[in-house]
């Protein structure tokens, strides 16, 4: 799974953003929130360097200490970037056809929630493909997909509209942040959002299973977070 990749890649992007926002709020004339902004940009620096150091060391240790490990890593990204009957990439885009082949013989409301795995006996043709016997009663792994065949374009348009507007509501509290004190909290949830939004529309299930209540936990944060900063600017 790319658990790990994903959270490298948004540690490196919260660093990221970290940086520009207090090199744009050092630029002000204000002595103490320059020499703030200094130990910040050094702290956000040293902790590049620490999590790139840690993500080697870790990942280096863990292959050789473990026999039979960096085969078994190796062989499943050959796995990944296979198109042999059976590989990631052809089961997932078979999927993703299988879901496109519903959405298009029920644009509006799709197929129903819970459907998809039973799509077989919803649209017969299905059971022509010869990969359906790969995919049968797999979700369409990709939740916007999913959504588009179970619930159509109303269900997607609606999932949609929620992820971009959590986005926005984080976007405007990061960007409210005027002092190096306040930005990591901000930060933080900006960068959680992000994550949100662009996991969905690749694996990530945040609105199934146990991911449901993350999910609703930090959406709260976000909007007690913007109450904050709205009362704060009246």
């Amino acid at each position: 799974r790319l658990s790990i990749i994903f959270g490298v890649f948004f540690s490196l992007v919260a660093i990221w953003l970290y940086i520009r926002r207090v090199k744009k709020i050092s630029k002000r004339d204000d002595t103490s929130q320059t020499q703030a902004a200094t130990s910040a940009l050094m702290l956000a620096k040293k902790r590049i360097f620490i999590l790139v150091l840690f993500f080697i060391t870790v990942s280096s240790f863990v292959l050789t200490a473990v026999p039979g490990l960096f085969a078994g890593v190796m062989e499943r990204f050959e796995q990944i970037i296979s198109f042999d009957t059976g590989g990631t990439i052809h089961l997932r885009l078979e999927l993703w056809k299988t879901a496109l082949l519903t959405l298009k013989e029920h644009p509006i409301f799709g197929i129903g929630p819970g459907t998809f795995r039973i799509a077989d006996q919803i649209i017969p043709t299905l059971h022509l493909d010869p990969m359906h016997y790969w995919v049968k009663g797999l979700s369409a792994h990709n939740p916007f997909l999913h959504y588009l065949s179970e619930s159509g374009l109303i269900g997607a348009s609606a999932l949609t509209i929620l992820l971009v507007s959590q986005l926005r509501v984080t976007k405007k509290i990061w960007q409210a942040a005027c002092t190096i004190v306040s930005l990591p909290e901000t930060l933080i949830l900006f960068v959680i959002s992000l994550l949100f939004f662009i996991t969905t529309f690749i694996e990530a299930g945040w609105f199934w299973g146990q991911l449901a209540f993350l999910f609703d936990l930090f959406l709260a944060f976000f909007v007690r977070q913007y109450v904050r900063v709205q009362h704060k600017n009246r």
